[in-house]
């Protein structure tokens, strides 16, 4: 890949950090998070090594789960039993579905705002 300017190198990284939280804390596959960011899982793995640029789409879609990272971090206070408990549970406000699941299909804000709900009624 040529020479990136720093506000792709910044956002390169914002990506990767997304990819890599995903993977590791919510223990998504490549295809999950691809689905999440409304990517392919080899764009994933592309994205990652560094061989392609995201555009600013997924750019867009990775810092939204950067946000819902931060948010869970907060409202479970590094918890992580507590954490995986709540992303298993299926919940009404997603049709039933585990915010896993909806986070794995892309449904990042709606997570997000159902999190936040749950935070204001405690």
């Amino acid at each position: 890949m040529k020479t990136l300017s720093p506000r792709a190198r910044a956002e390169m990284s914002r990506v990767r950090r997304a990819i890599g939280w995903a993977t590791s804390t919510l223990e998504l596959s490549d295809a999950e998070v691809g689905g999440a960011l409304g990517a392919s899982s080899r764009s994933i793995a592309r994205w990652r090594d560094e061989l392609h640029r995201p555009t600013d789409r997924h750019v867009l879609a990775a810092e939204r789960l950067l946000e819902l990272a931060l948010a869970l971090d907060t409202a479970f206070a590094k918890d992580l039993e507590r954490l995986h408990h709540w992303l298993h549970e299926p919940l009404p406000q997603l049709d039933r579905r585990t915010p896993l699941r909806a986070i794995a299909d892309g449904r990042i804000d709606e997570v997000h705002t159902v999190l936040a709900n749950a935070a204001a009624s405690v």
